[in-house]
């Protein structure tokens, strides 16, 4: 059972309120959230692109802008070489479509997710060179390349990497700190996560980085940014996927990028004809949907087929084309969620319940959903999760975290056991041998500290209140601090001693619940509870009878009276053209 942590702040919250023309309940929430200043609230509560930080303090952007500009004038054949997932997909578009407006002879690799894995590998590099390339960007990948760009280098080809992952590090004197970056012999290196970058945001993702890098590049050449708008729309997208941090940089990214998203005011055909197989309507789609509809589309390309399809649906400029890439991408994610239902099932069920880092080991899972496993696994359990997967000589696996353990810095500890491997703090992937699982494995759970309580899913609770406080104009308010994500999470309230006055079981599945509780003896207030109906009757049934609880399933009756401390999210209901506050429940204890 989660615990509910109420949180606490000494800000003064009157104060906050009347600067900022804002109710106490939001600026408590954003005091939760350490923003104090009325300018740092400003520039959160309109994340503007005024605010935003140019690329020029990023470590080599000036030097790979330079070797670009040089490429050019030597007709020097050069290759975006990206990953198969959505960040990747639109780190390769942002930079291919940026050096084939600049007249560079480019192309694009994406590398085959089960024959060759993540990232740049010798058998690619020898085919490229042999192409006549002589300059390879990396992006999304390429920070822990040490091989692979030595190869390239002696073959004559330069590589410029554009990448977001955590950089390898030296310890100094035997003692666990991060103190020298240990990155490969590229000719420039882009990645905000290294200790010599000064650029002040460093959690981009890699469509952030190399949108932050075109806007510099096409300063530095004097073109005219026309394509800015098509590509925060992709870098929005990415990093939505990402699931990066929600905060400065990205929040001015995917704020503004899904604002052209819903206006239809950007010129990408690919990603029009996405959202138009998916059935979105442009004005209403917002995070969930990038993020649920949209993302798994582009993603199940490099897991079923090849990620080379999504990349080539976001540079044709053909409408006709462009529809039935999208449909492809479609029928791939049918196909993708069929896969993923059952083995994410078998996999909680295998899972050892007293490792810290649970490491399954399932050679029946496709590898191209290990890392989707790994996340239900690690939301089920709440704790870290390896899954692990034959890839013909090679076991491939897939690394999920909770906040409280790095497994980056684990992984990297145990980095003599892998082939490759590369990540950040929350996730993470590896190749390796299969004789090497169960030494991972107890080397990462020897070495765990985590304790007990690190595991007990914690939920944070920003303010209590009365239900009278519940209000469609703090509905409304509180959509001024989208969009949500890591570090700036949906914020979730909390009410006690409410009484339901009708309880439905609804959905497809006939586990979703939806509440109706009165207010004031006169207003009422809609509440809808997903997928905890198996919950919600393990409670009903310690205070009430067999048959009441048999009634209520049976859908007899339906006017039940339970009183609840409830915990939920806040929002707009749109329905037929009305509109009213609607509260999403996320846990309850009776």
């Amino acid at each position: 059972m989660a615990e509910w942590n109420v949180l606490t702040n000494d800000a003064n919250i009157k104060l906050m309120s009347e600067t900022l023309k804002i109710s106490p309940i939001t600026a408590h929430v954003l005091a939760n959230r350490n923003i104090r200043s009325k300018s740092s609230a400003v520039r959160f509560l309109n994340p503007s692109l005024e605010y935003s930080d140019g690329a020029a303090s990023m470590k080599d952007v000036e030097k790979a802008s330079k070797i670009i500009a040089k490429a050019k004038q030597k007709n020097v054949k050069t290759v975006i070489y990206g990953d198969y997932d959505v960040d990747g997909v639109m780190s390769t578009v942002i930079l291919y479509k940026t050096l084939q407006r600049f007249g560079i002879d480019v192309s694009f690799y994406i590398p085959h997710r089960e024959e060759e894995g993540y990232g740049l590998n010798a058998s690619a590099i020898e085919k490229i060179s042999a192409d006549g390339c002589k300059l390879i960007i990396a992006c999304d990948n390429g920070i822990s390349s040490f091989k692979e760009i030595e190869l390239a280098k002696e073959l004559g080809m330069a590589v410029i990497v554009m990448d977001h992952h955590e950089p390898g590090f030296t310890e100094l004197d035997g003692e666990d700190i991060e103190a020298i970056d240990h990155v490969p012999d590229a000719a420039a290196i882009i990645d905000p996560k290294q200790k010599e970058c000064k650029y002040s945001f460093k959690d981009l993702c890699a469509a952030g980085v190399c949108y932050k890098f075109a806007e510099y590049f096409y300063s530095a050449v004097g073109m005219e940014f026309y394509e800015r708008s098509e590509f925060l729309v992709l870098a929005c997208i990415a990093t939505y996927c990402d699931m990066v941090g929600m905060t400065g940089e990205n929040r001015i990214l995917a704020k503004n990028g899904l604002k052209l998203l819903n206006s239809d005011n950007y010129s990408n055909i690919g990603v029009k004809a996405l959202i138009k197989e998916r059935e979105l309507e442009v004005g209403k789609i917002d995070a969930y949907e990038i993020g649920y509809r949209i993302g798994p589309c582009i993603n199940a390309s490099g897991r079923i087929s090849h990620a080379k399809d999504a990349v080539e649906l976001f540079i044709e400029t053909d409408p006709k084309a462009a529809k039935k890439l999208a449909e492809r991408l479609g029928e791939l994610n049918e196909e993708r969620k069929t896969m993923t239902g059952d083995a994410c099932e078998a996999a909680i069920e295998a899972a050892d319940l007293n490792e810290k880092i649970v490491i399954l080991f399932s050679p029946k899972i496709h590898e191209s959903i290990i890392g989707i496993v790994a996340g239900k696994v690690k939301d089920a359990l709440n704790k870290p999760v390896i899954v692990l997967s034959k890839s013909g000589e090679f076991i491939k696996g897939s690394a999920r975290s909770i906040e409280s353990y790095d497994i980056y810095k684990g992984l990297y500890k145990c980095r003599d056991l892998f082939e490759r491997f590369g990540g950040h703090s929350m996730a993470a992937g590896l190749t390796m041998v299969e004789e090497n699982i169960d030494e991972l494995r107890k080397r990462l759970n020897d070495e765990c500290v985590l304790e007990e309580t690190d595991f007990v899913k914690i939920i944070n609770i920003e303010k209590e209140l009365e239900s009278e406080e519940i209000t469609f104009a703090l509905a409304k308010e509180l959509e001024m601090l989208e969009p949500f994500g890591k570090d700036n999470p949906d914020p979730i309230f909390c009410s006690r001693g409410v009484f339901t006055d009708q309880i439905d079981i609804i959905g497809s599945n006939k586990k979703t619940l939806r509440f109706t509780f009165g207010v004031d003896g006169v207003r009422k207030i809609k509440a809808v509870c997903f997928n905890k109906l198996d919950d919600f009757m393990e409670s009903l049934r310690k205070s009430y009878s067999d048959k009441i609880c048999a009634g209520f399933l049976s859908g007899d009756i339906k006017r039940l009276t339970v009183k609840m401390d409830i915990a939920y999210n806040i929002d707009v209901n749109e329905y037929k053209g009305n509109v009213s506050v609607q509260i999403r429940i996320v846990d309850f204890k009776f």
